[in-house]
């Protein structure tokens, strides 16, 4: 059983796929995954330390919602759920 989290836009270039599985028991919240993600993949580690911090600089869908909409961080995923981190953006 898999979640599967999908990086968009310019971050997706610095990452070793775009895409990552992500593999689940049971269900648990979106800050342990994030946690096991970026203690796994020294390429994520590199941009964020902290779920905290990928929560503050990009905006993330769970199977398309954005996770503000639920429990943010502790929204709860499970196997077959789609993630989606898409850096916010903007200049002046």
């Amino acid at each position: 059983m898999t979640v599967e989290i999908r990086f968009r836009g310019p971050i997706a270039n610095r990452m070793a796929s775009p895409v990552y599985e992500v593999d689940l028991s049971i269900s648990e919240d979106l800050r342990n995954l994030l946690e096991r993600l970026i203690s796994t993949h020294p390429e994520i580690a590199e941009l964020w330390k902290t779920p905290e911090e990928v929560d503050r600089e990009a905006l993330i869908l769970c199977n398309e919602a954005d996770i503000a909409l639920f429990d943010g961080l502790d929204t709860q995923v499970q196997s077959g759920d789609h993630i989606i981190v898409l850096p916010i953006v903007h200049g002046g």
